[in-house]
């Protein structure tokens, strides 16, 4: 990745331990978007992880490392996950991100673990909410293969806000 666009590669240590610094306080991973090649998937969601902590542990392990996940990682349920609800991931995405929230349990001093469900905007460039704000917007009928299928969804503003909390938390070590 291009560190000029402001991206960093969570598997080149050398590379993080430039960008983390004393004076960094909080740091919001986003890595590993889900992603078609399972390969390389697990290596940016394991392995860059496993770096990440790593190198803040070296540097500086009060940093505020918040987590983004998933809620895939209750897996499938009947009724609405809390925090505390068994954790059951199913998909291959969901077991990494899991995978990678029990290392950080075991390997960061200063943590939080932010489980999304999918985040959305009505400017998002493709995909299935692009279709559907579309479609909505255009009033076009809206077909459904199967409807009892269900979508946890949140707004990329209610995501805002959410970092924004925890940032501000003086509590560590939160699963939200």
């Amino acid at each position: 990745p291009s560190h000029s666009r402001g991206e960093i590669n969570v598997l080149n240590k050398n590379t993080l331990k430039k960008y983390i610094s004393k004076d960094i306080s909080n740091i919001i991973n986003l890595t590993g978007q889900n992603d078609a090649n399972k390969k390389r998937l697990k290596k940016v969601i394991i392995q860059g992880n496993k770096n990440l902590i790593e190198v803040i542990n070296k540097v500086n392990p009060n940093i505020n490392f918040i987590f983004i996940s998933t809620c895939l990682v209750y897996g499938l349920k009947n009724k609405k996950a809390m925090e505390n609800s068994n954790l059951a991931p199913v998909s291959f995405y969901a077991k990494l991100k899991y995978k990678t929230e029990n290392y950080l349990k075991k390997n960061s001093i200063n943590y939080h673990i932010l489980r999304l469900a999918n985040v959305y905007d009505e400017n998002l460039n493709s995909g299935f909410f692009k279709k559907f704000f579309f479609t909505l917007k255009n009033e076009k009928k809206i077909y459904f293969s199967n409807i009892k299928t269900k979508r946890n969804m949140i707004h990329m503003q209610d995501a805002v806000k959410a970092i924004r909390v925890i940032i501000r938390c003086p509590k560590k070590n939160l699963i939200i």
